[in-house]
């Protein structure tokens, strides 16, 4: 996911409003991170296992 914001993510408390999109990548994600994208924004990323994917030999 891309946007052109230069405010990177943070993770709060979840409540009524929001506040559970980092708290689900945390836990689903087996790393994650945010990117620059030259200027113009920024790249959240995430890599999710997936575990009825057998890796190649």
């Amino acid at each position: 996911m891309h946007d052109a914001s230069d405010v990177w993510p943070k993770q709060r408390e979840p409540d009524e409003s929001g506040g559970y999109g980092l708290l689900m990548v945390e836990q689903l994600a087996t790393r994650w991170g945010v990117a620059e994208r030259g200027g113009i924004g920024k790249v959240v990323w995430a890599e999710v296992f997936d575990p009825y994917t057998v890796p190649p030999e």
